[in-house]
C-alpha cells in the first residue's frame, strides 16, 4: 500500500479504482437513490415533479396511479413499466421488488438492453 493511499483511507475516504459502470450496478444504485428519496417523503403530493428522467416514477399521477419505469444513464429499460396506486407505501414496494429482481440478474443479464443502447447512440 502506497504511503498516500494509507493516509487518505485513514481519513475515511473510500478509493475506488473505477465507477460503478455495468447496468446492473447502476441499476441496484438507482433503486437505493430512489429508495431514499421515497423514505424522505410524508405525502404523494411530493412525488410531482417537473421532469420525467430524475425519478423512476411519472411526475404526475394519472387517475389515481402512477407509472413506475427503471431508467439509468437517462434512459428508460424496455419492458419495465408499470401502474401503480398513486401512494408512498404502494411506489415504494414496487421499486423495492425491481431491486430485488435486479439483485437477481448477472451483468450478462443486460446485455441486450446494452446493445438496444449502443444502436440508440451509433444512430
Amino acid at each position: 500500500m502506497s504511503v498516500i493511499k494509507g493516509l487518505l483511507e485513514k481519513r475515511g475516504i473510500n478509493l475506488s479504482n473505477s465507477r460503478v459502470s455495468g447496468p446492473r450496478a447502476r441499476l441496484l444504485q438507482q433503486a437505493d437513490a430512489m429508495l431514499a428519496k421515497l423514505k424522505a417523503m410524508k405525502t404523494a403530493a411530493e412525488l410531482d415533479s417537473e421532469t420525467t428522467t430524475q425519478n423512476w416514477w411519472s411526475p404526475k399521477a394519472n387517475q389515481d396511479e402512477r407509472r413506475i419505469v427503471m431508467r439509468y444513464g437517462g434512459m428508460i429499460v424496455d419492458d419495465t413499466s408499470t401502474y401503480v396506486a398513486n401512494t408512498l407505501d404502494a411506489i415504494t414496494k414496487t421499486i423495492t421488488e425491481y431491486k430485488a429482481a435486479i439483485g437477481e440478474t448477472t451483468d450478462a443479464d443486460w446485455a441486450d438492453e446494452e446493445q438496444r443502447r449502443k444502436k440508440k447512440e451509433d444512430a
